[in-house]
């Protein structure tokens, strides 16, 4: 299950100033106006876009009351993450997305949705540990990227992946490796785990470079 906000920064006529970030609108057209019946471990999705192409970089805020949320997650450079800690079953939960272009901030509107019962819920893949490249210096051409294969909770070894490099997303099947040739410049991948029933977790975020040494 993935929830759809939208964030926008602004045009600026003045060449000298950078854009100042404004909201634009959010789009839960998809869903109830309160969000019912969701998995203990969503994925939250998100867009924004920055006219000054400048790098953005989020923060995600979690919590049972609009006014104690808490932030769970920093210095994502995707627009999507998945929960890492499973959430109580049949419980009201409300995030908040904020982006940063390094100038200027922008905070989401407070959403609200209710987490499914306990007896829904089904299996959901361990975290995938990456690795390698890690956060370093390779030289250009040939880089694997690789992972530890993962089970879901209740041992199921069939699982799927999909690698994610510079918002370019791969499906590798059972792989828990692929290769891709890489030119000079700075690059930040992670890698989810997915099951037959749909269920999915991320890896954490790496960041590297690419550059003759």
């Amino acid at each position: 299950m993935m929830f759809l906000v939208f964030l926008g920064l602004s045009v600026s006529c003045d060449k000298d100033v950078n854009s100042k970030p404004s909201y634009l609108q959010q789009d839960m057209s998809e869903y109830n106006d309160r969000l019912t019946c969701i998995e203990l471990q969503p994925t939250i999705k998100w867009a924004c876009e920055d006219p000054d192409n400048d790098p953005l970089v989020y923060e995600l805020y979690l919590g049972e009351a609009p006014d104690k949320l808490e932030l769970i997650a920093e210095n994502i450079r995707s627009t999507s993450y998945k929960l890492q800690s499973t959430l109580l079953p049949e419980t009201n939960y409300y995030f908040q997305v904020k982006v940063s272009d390094g100038h200027n901030e922008l905070s989401s509107d407070i959403f609200e949705f209710t987490t499914m019962k306990a007896a829904e819920v089904s299996a959901v893949p361990s975290t995938p540990i990456i690795i390698s490249p890690q956060e370093n210096v390779l030289d250009p051409g040939d880089v694997t990227f690789s992972w530890h294969s993962v089970k879901d909770d209740k041992g199921v070894e069939n699982i799927n992946y999909i690698l994610e490099i510079n918002y370019l997303q791969v499906e590798v099947g059972e792989k828990t490796q692929f290769t891709k040739d890489l030119k000079e410049g700075e690059y930040f991948w992670h890698v989810t785990a997915v099951d037959k029933d749909g269920n999915s977790s991320q890896s954490r975020f790496i960041s590297f470079n690419v550059r003759k040494k």
